[in-house]
């Protein structure tokens, strides 16, 4: 449909971001700023009762305003409904693109520096031995060094000199950062 696809035409006629689905819902079913928020939440929280009431009123609106028929309608709402399952935000996906963009520059251009930040950052993860494991396999594969604590050359945070990945005392379980050089 013409107007759907006017809609769609920067993601290829896919639902790809939220703003999509609220731009559908109000161009077509001539929602409300309020009801293209609830619309947004519902799919964002996945609150399928919610989805459903903003669905009835979604074709509803779509026969008042009347740019698709009922048939067009609940098909866009289908795949409003499955869209609403992984769509997110678009300035979220562009920060994100940025994010990996910068990390994958600073990880080739300074991959001795990534490797000690990361290293560093590991310690507040979930299960800090694993992501520490893993990130010291990745320092082997990139051919990083990475040392373990050394009394005489550690320091408070874990840290390069340029050539080597120098672990600090305060990764190691149990030896806070008060007990640390």
């Amino acid at each position: 449909h013409p107007e759907v696809d006017r809609i769609l035409a920067d993601t290829h006629q896919v639902i790809i971001y939220q703003e999509s689905a609220m731009r559908l819902g109000a161009e077509l079913a001539g929602f409300s700023l309020a009801e293209v928020d609830r619309l947004r939440k519902s799919f964002a929280k996945k609150q399928m009762d919610e989805v459903v009431a903003v669905g009835k009123l979604f074709l509803e609106g779509c026969e008042r305003v009347g740019k698709i028929d009922r048939v067009r309608a609940e098909a866009l709402w289908g795949q409003m409904k499955k869209a609403g399952r992984y769509s997110f935000c678009h300035a979220h996906s562009c920060a994100y693109g940025f994010m990996g963009y910068d990390t994958a520059y600073v990880k080739a251009h300074w991959p001795r520096q990534f490797i000690a930040a990361w290293l560093e950052v590991a310690k507040a993860e979930p299960d800090p031995k694993l992501e520490f494991y893993e990130l010291v396999q990745e320092a082997r594969r990139m051919g990083v060094p990475v040392l373990p604590p050394d009394l005489r050359k550690t320091k408070k945070k874990t840290h390069c000199d340029g050539l080597r990945v120098y672990v600090s005392l305060t990764s190691v379980k149990h030896f806070g950062p008060s007990a640390s050089l």
